[in-house]
Order: C-alpha cells, then structure tokens, then sequence
C-alpha cells in the first residue's frame, strides 16, 4: 500500500482480476467471414460535417442578401400585375357599354319598326273607313273596340220591325 503522506494516498487499490475468471478478458480467435460480391458495398464517404455547416452558412447569407432584392422584385410585379388587372378591367367595362349601347339601339330600332308598323295598320284602317263613309268618331270607337255603336250610313238606326 501506500505510504499516508504520498501523494497516492486517496487512490484505492484494486485487486488483480485471476486469469479466466472474467469472460471478457478471455480472447476469442477471429474468424473470416467470406462476403458474397453481391452483397458487398462500397465505404460511403460523408464530408465532414463542418463543410455542411459552411455551405448551410453561405446558403443563408446569399438568401439574406437576396431577400430585399426579391422582396423589391416582388412588389414589381405585384404592382405591375394590380395595374394590368386595372387595366383588363377598365377595357371590359368599355367593351360592355359599347354592347349595351349597340343593344339598346337594337331594341329601340326594333321598337320604332313596330310603332311604324302599328301606325300604317292603322291608317289603313281609317283610311278603309272613310271609303265606306264614316266619321273620325266611327274610327275611334272601332278603336275602341265599340263596333255596336257604329253608324253605317245608309243603314236605318231604327230597330228592325218584325
């Protein structure tokens, strides 16, 4: 053992292990073992991680500086595109009011053939009227639909005697 005043005197001693005893301490001889080819594979070799942290750093910085420049590139075309749609937008309206113009013309020329149409009706009509000898208030009650109270002339207004 050793001595109180040496500087060992706090390490503890430990007894020999006996030869065999512990089965770790046994050796074992090693066998080969044969690989088929086919089942053989090639070391692969990975680059040390520092390199990834460096190329991972240098990722981040490019990304940093670009991001003002793609933030700018962004607004861009964003604005660039608020003022195509605008644009798209204004020329769809125009176009639809040209169309709506053109079909409210349609419709009023469609109309006025009507009217025209109604009108030579009826001034066919008291035209027929006057050949047969009646008055402009005959003409406005066959207007009105009021054919009972139409006096022919010639025709006796008396009641017919039986």
């Amino acid at each position: 053992m050793a001595a109180s005043g040496s500087a060992y005197a706090n390490v503890m001693e430990i007894p020999a292990c006996t030869v065999g005893t512990s089965s770790s301490l046994v050796r074992r001889p090693r066998m080969k073992k044969m690989v088929l080819p086919s089942e053989q594979t090639a070391p692969v070799q990975i680059p040390p991680l520092s390199i990834a942290w460096k190329s991972a750093a240098e990722v981040l910085k490019l990304a940093a500086a670009n991001r003002a420049k793609l933030f700018w590139q962004h607004d861009a075309e964003k604005a660039a595109l608020q003022e195509q749609f605008e644009q798209e937008k204004v020329l769809q309206r125009e176009q639809f009011e040209k169309e709506a113009a053109a079909t409210k013309q349609e419709v009023e020329d469609e109309a006025k053939k009507a009217v025209d149409i109604a009108v030579a009706s009826q001034n066919k009509l008291i035209q027929a009227f006057y050949v047969w000898g009646l008055s402009r208030e005959d003409v406005d009650l066959a207007l009105a639909e009021k054919f009972g109270e139409i006096v022919f002339p010639g025709d006796d207004a008396s009641p017919v005697a039986e």
